[in-house]
């Protein structure tokens, strides 16, 4: 091999590695920009949706808090989460609400304890039209489209737990589903 087939291998093998990495960039940035949010057809404050405190287990939230969540939102126990539970049922990384083509979307985080709707285990996600209670481990909340929605269905459970207290105080067992 003389000196001028090595600096044409060595030109050829560059072209190549500068075609490959182009190509590797252009399937990067599809699959990233498909995972994203798709924000660009949503109506003015649409990006933002609420969470209700329904059961907050050892987090240390109130019942009745409402939580804004934003078009991307993590949630987890790690306090670098969007939304942090700091309850040791909920997962470092647990979940993440997105807003995709214009619907919200739950999706499992492959959590330890699980994330649920309406009482079924998220397999791997679940599109959310307000109203839903949501448990990331034993924790519980309900989604809302907007704060009033959100804390007004909370309201609606915190007075039906009321109901049931008193009911059961006067020796009736009350079994409600929701």
């Amino acid at each position: 091999m003389t000196v001028n087939d090595t600096a044409v291998f060595l030109a050829r093998l560059a072209i190549l590695i500068a075609i490959y990495l182009l190509l590797w960039s252009i399937v990067r940035l599809a699959v990233r920009s498909s995972a994203e949010p798709e924000r660009a057809h949503e109506r003015p404050g649409s990006s933002q949706a609420w969470f209700g405190v329904e059961a907050p287990a050892a987090t240390g939230l109130p019942r009745g808090a409402a939580l804004a969540a934003g078009a991307d939102t993590r949630i987890g126990r790690d306090p670098s989460n969007d939304l942090a539970l700091a309850d040791r049922t909920v997962s470092a990384f647990h979940a993440r609400l997105a807003r995709l083509r214009g619907r919200w979307v739950l999706e499992d985080l492959d959590s330890t304890n699980g994330t649920s709707v309406q009482g079924h285990r998220l397999a791997p996600r679940s599109e959310l039209r307000g109203g839903e209670r949501g448990y990331f481990g034993a924790v519980g909340l309900r989604f809302g489209l907007d704060r009033a929605q959100a804390l007004r269905v909370v309201g609606e459970s915190q007075q039906q737990g009321e109901q049931d207290e008193v009911h059961q105080q006067r020796g009736a067992t009350v079994a409600h589903e929701g």
